[in-house]
């Protein structure tokens, strides 16, 4: 398994392309994966950037309850779902990617693709 990390802060440009930290995001996705691939997604959208150990924390806190003031940042949205063959398009059952980190910009991502 392969596994891609992307972060940073979503930023959408002049055109209403969605950018992090730069470089257009499906852009870069489609550089590392390819169409008919397996690919599991998962992303985390906080206040401020985030690793992956941070963000899974977070998570467990949030989602049973614990001491969310622990936390030193805000974990916004988790996501996490599984694409069977990747169509260049992530649109599935409804969830269109791009779509919904724009719904967090100005927020930091901290998207993970691993592929089988």
């Amino acid at each position: 398994m392969k596994k891609f990390v992307y972060k940073g802060l979503l930023e959408n440009d002049s055109y209403g392309c969605l950018c992090c930290d730069g470089y257009y995001l499906l852009e870069k996705i489609s550089e590392d994966i390819n169409i008919g691939d397996k690919i599991s997604v998962r992303y985390y959208i906080s206040d401020k950037e985030i690793n992956e150990e941070e963000a899974n924390e977070a998570l467990l806190i949030s989602s049973f309850g614990g001491d969310v003031e622990t936390i030193s940042f805000v974990l916004e949205a988790y996501s996490e779902w599984t694409i069977y063959d990747y169509k260049e398009e992530f649109d599935v059952d409804g969830h269109d990617l791009h779509r919904e980190l724009d719904n967090y910009e100005g927020n930091y991502v901290l998207l993970i693709i691993e592929k089988t």
